[in-house]
């Protein structure tokens, strides 16, 4: 390769061809020894070629804009950022707007947003509850309290979150109709009482799921002292508790064992 870019292939002795490429640039077809090939950009095979990369820029820009001119001359590497900044100084990149610009006709104005959002903010709002109740009177939403308070109006719901609970005089929530916002109720609720369960119906709920009647039982515990349905009931028999029982199976006493179903 030459510093104008004519590339001459020695191997089938002819000049290589740059081939167009979508976005204006050229580049050009390399075979590998085994056959491979890979599709190089002209200007790039150039720089590499002719030009020192000290700084590692990643990009090759063409300086007079022209993406056909691939003399070395015409070549330096840049980094992403200079490469754009070049593009939209020399006029390359141009930002379309009004008519032209992709997001014409789908951004609502500021203007008109502030319009849309004063339409429904306090009593003018669809979902509108009621009112928040404060020492220094009464507004029709949080943001109009917090603008009072000289607060966000995510410390005041905050606030309002935290007096739902322990209740402060001159605070509250008037809601519109008689039925109360959900997380503004200041009377809580009873805990609903329940029944204690007693000794004999717990003893008659074990006894109905232990033993064969449990839909995990898989078979008998065998003693010195009998065949037994579960481990509470050998270790009952046995005076001990069910953790000692199974610890003396784990260890395999004298006439302890196992039977399978």
């Amino acid at each position: 390769m030459n510093r104008i870019g004519i590339v001459w292939d020695f191997k089938r002795e002819k000049m290589l061809v740059p081939n167009g490429k979508d976005g204006g640039y050229r580049y050009i077809t390399l075979i590998g020894d085994d056959g491979s090939r890979r599709n190089w950009l002209h200007h790039r095979l150039v720089a590499m070629a002719w030009i020192e990369n000290p700084k590692r820029r990643p990009e090759v820009n063409h300086i007079d804009g022209v993406k056909t001119n691939n003399h070395v001359e015409n070549l330096e590497w840049v980094s992403h950022r200079e490469n754009m900044r070049h593009a939209f100084d020399n006029g390359l990149i141009i930002m379309p707007s009004g008519e032209n610009h992709f997001m014409y006709g789908k951004q609502v104005p500021k203007e008109t947003k502030k319009k849309m959002s004063a339409a429904k903010i306090g009593e003018k709002h669809p979902r509108f509850k009621g009112w928040y109740l404060t020492p220094l009177g009464r507004f029709d939403s949080l943001e109009a309290a917090g603008f009072a308070h000289g607060v966000s109006k995510e410390a005041m719901y905050k606030r309002f979150r935290k007096i739902a609970y322990e209740p402060i005089e001159g605070w509250g929530f008037e809601p519109i109709t008689a039925e109360r916002h959900r997380w503004m109720d200041w009377e809580k609720p009873e805990p609903k009482e329940r029944m204690p369960l007693s000794q004999e119906v717990r003893d008659s709920i074990r006894q109905k799921v232990s033993g064969e009647l449990n839909y995990r039982f898989t078979g008998y515990w065998v003693t010195e002292l009998g065949r037994f349905e579960s481990l509470e009931g050998a270790a009952l028999v046995h005076g001990v508790h069910k953790t000692t029982m199974l610890r003396r199976f784990r260890r395999g006493f004298v006439g302890y064992g196992f039977e399978e179903k």
